[in-house]
């Protein structure tokens, strides 16, 4: 009888969606400032950093928002699902689509924003709160600016921050980064860890 293994490399990448999924999870539904979390960040680091195909990060992101959005309802009486839910879903199915693997920050302050347009639009067009006319639209957005501000505080400082995680983890990573200092900077190091 012939036993299949899992290579080392999908076993990796099972633990990256799984960290993943957990990290949104928690990142949404630990107390926060509205927006300020680095979903588009991690999703960005997972996908451009560690190569997980837009599919898996797809279908990470929806399961891990639909498992946060249950929580939120149970601890906090969030509604589950609301006539905004396509808008949101949606959104961060479209910011994934749009992530480009090549300049890591002006990616995150477009996918940030374009999430920001959508999600925003959808509350125009949906919520009742605002007239649907294009002052409605203008203030809907004007009041919207606050949540803009704290999602891309989050992302950029989020994209810096798993950026530098990858590099500094990754063999290569450390390797060059070791490779470029001097050698008293070296000694530091190894007398830090020895």
């Amino acid at each position: 009888m012939k036993l299949y293994t899992i290579s080392e490399f999908k076993m990796k990448k099972i633990y990256l969606v799984i960290l993943g999924f957990c990290s949104i999870v928690l990142l949404r539904a630990i107390p926060h400032i509205a927006n300020c979390v680095p979903i588009f960040a991690l999703l960005a680091g997972l996908s451009v950093n560690y190569k997980l195909s837009k599919k898996t990060v797809t279908l990470l992101t929806l399961a891990a928002i639909l498992t946060s959005d249950l929580l939120l309802s149970i601890i906090y009486g969030y509604p589950i699902m609301g006539n905004y839910s396509l808008f949101t879903y949606s959104g961060f199915a479209l910011i994934i689509v749009l992530q480009q693997p090549h300049k890591l920050i002006i990616n995150t302050i477009v996918t940030t924003t374009t999430y920001w347009l959508w999600t925003n639009l959808g509350v125009w067009l949906v919520a009742g709160m605002y007239n649907h006319n294009s002052e409605g639209l203008a203030l809907c957005y004007t009041m919207a600016l606050p949540f803009l501000r704290y999602s891309l505080l989050a992302n950029i400082i989020g994209t810096i921050a798993f950026t530098t995680i990858y590099r500094l983890t990754t063999a290569n990573g450390i390797l060059n980064y070791l490779g470029r200092l001097n050698t008293r900077q070296r000694n530091r190091i190894n007398n830090i860890f020895h």
